[in-house]
């Protein structure tokens, strides 16, 4: 069974449990990881190394298996085409205990420990030079309420020290909006939570203690601190500034009689709403960084329209022109009263002609101002 054509002397060194070395130079035509092997068994015994070196050396089926449970666990080993059940004990104060003279085949593992989940018949298969058994259990799983501080967040789950028996690191991904959420099936132990959200700074060193199979064991999520950048708005003096962020919440300013109003707001991409008397509302995206400044000018504000309440002799046509008088641009007339209305008229300076009942033509220059109406008296 072993490779005759390795014929070096291969010599291993051991450290005693009590401090000291012992140096084995097993026989020529010993492959060497049958030969290593007596390093996995060298902390029990100089003797039990040199039992299996000895087994190596004649060929022996029997392999000296360290096996791994948790502390306090109860574990056995089953042979798959029948056999007695082979109790795994761990030893006071240590970490594994040998199994003797365990036959290389499949075996059914099993392992119980209060507050964990049982690892019940796994069917499992020992090589020939087996050195080394693992047993890995998991405590059983409960469950999360995660309460937000902060709306509409990323969370992730992590394990912070596993335990030297149980499976690699487990990690659970999640969102969490404006309420509460239930997060099932997380891996009992200290738990490290990190909550993030773009445009805020993340949240660091939330840790959490899951007992096993507790349920809804709630957490109240941090409060994230808002990143910052500087907004420059350029708009007519008196106008309302809105910036609407995502997910909620606003910014709210009015420009002062310079025209510029600069203030502090959110990092992200916002909703940018300005409201003057005089324009239509203005309704735009901005993007903010953190640490910079954004400029916002040049805007395309568009006037609203206005209007003329005209006052003058009853039943006449009333003629909005040009300041030229050569275009009509829009056509009247007043009631029984003498009160005539043109609405929806673009600011600006026009001539307003009106042409009484007996014929008679009256004109006046006016202006319609942006957003309102204005009053006309063509009686004088």
């Amino acid at each position: 069974a072993f490779d005759r054509h390795e014929m070096t002397m291969k010599c291993f060194t051991f450290d005693l449990p009590d401090g000291s070395e012992k140096t084995i130079c097993p026989a020529l035509g010993v492959p060497e990881e049958q030969a290593r092997y007596a390093l996995a068994v060298a902390d029990a015994s100089l003797a039990a190394a040199q039992a299996r070196l000895d087994a190596v050396q004649a060929g022996a089926d029997a392999e000296h298996v360290r096996a791994a449970p948790a502390p306090g666990a109860t574990a056995s080993l089953r042979p798959v085409e029948g056999g007695d059940t082979i109790l795994i004990e761990v030893p006071p104060g240590r970490k594994a205990g040998v199994v003797p003279d365990l036959a290389p085949g499949q075996y059914y593992l099993s392992a119980e420990l209060p507050g964990y989940v049982p690892l019940r018949n796994r069917k499992i298969e020992i090589p020939r030079g087996a050195d080394h058994l693992d047993v890995p259990i998991v405590g059983k799983p409960g469950s999360l309420r995660l309460v937000p501080g902060t709306p509409h967040v990323h969370v992730r789950i992590e394990r912070v020290h596993r335990k030297w028996w149980e499976p690699a690191y487990l990690v659970e991904d999640v969102s969490v909006g404006t309420g509460p959420r239930k997060v099932s099936g997380v891996a009992s132990g200290e738990l490290a939570i990190t909550v993030t959200r773009e445009g805020f700074r993340p949240s660091e060193g939330l840790t959490v203690l899951l007992p096993a199979g507790k349920e809804d064991h709630e957490v109240q999520l941090p409060v994230l601190e808002p990143l910052l950048g500087t907004l420059e708005v350029h708009a007519p003096p008196g106008a309302d500034v809105t910036v609407r962020y995502e997910f909620g919440g606003t910014f709210e300013g009015r420009v002062p009689a310079g025209g510029v109003l600069t203030d502090r707001v959110r990092v992200g991409t916002h909703v940018l709403e300005i409201r003057h008397p005089e324009y239509r509302l203005y309704k735009d995206r901005v993007t903010v960084a953190e640490g910079r400044k954004t400029l916002v000018r040049n805007l395309p504000l568009k006037p609203k329209e206005g209007g003329l309440v005209v006052h003058g002799p009853p039943n006449g046509t009333l003629f909005l022109m040009d300041p030229s008088g050569r275009e009509t641009v829009r056509m009247g007339t007043t009631d029984p009263g003498g009160t005539g209305r043109l609405s929806n008229l673009p600011p600006g300076r026009y001539l307003l002609r009106l042409k009484t009942a007996d014929g008679r033509t009256i004109e006046k220059a006016v202006t319609v101002p942006p957003g309102r109406n204005e009053a006309v008296d063509l009686n004088r």
